[in-house]
């Protein structure tokens, strides 16, 4: 056994008959990649489901509800005698009683907004 042949040099590829690069050849030329597309149609925006009254009314509502159950308590501490705390509640009462008032008067219809408003 006799030592192994040596392996053949490696040589380059030659290159396309047609002379041009073949990066050329794949890609279009950058003015016609990047050129401007038109615009795709903007579609009408549907109607608002609601005018967002109706949940400041809401929210309003929740308060209330809120302030006369913390009133409720404090009418039963006031009676057992822990005046401290009725009066405590009886004060975030009225507070939730004038953030009700502030959500109702940011929920009230507007004629001059309804008639501003394009249609």
């Amino acid at each position: 056994m006799g030592p192994a042949p040596a392996p053949a040099p490696w040589a380059w590829p030659a290159p396309p008959a047609t002379g041009a690069p073949p990066s050329a050849q794949a890609f279009p030329p950058p003015a016609a990649a990047w050129a401007p597309r038109p615009a795709p149609p903007v579609p009408p925006r549907p109607a608002p489901a609601g005018n967002g009254l109706v949940s400041l009314n809401v929210v309003g509502m929740l308060f209330v509800v809120t302030a006369a159950v913390l009133a409720g308590i404090a009418v039963l501490l006031g009676t057992t005698g822990a005046h401290d705390g009725a009066a405590v509640l009886y004060i975030l009462s009225a507070i939730l009683f004038l953030t009700a008032g502030v959500f109702f008067h940011l929920g009230r219809p507007r004629p001059e907004a309804a008639a501003a408003r394009p249609r």
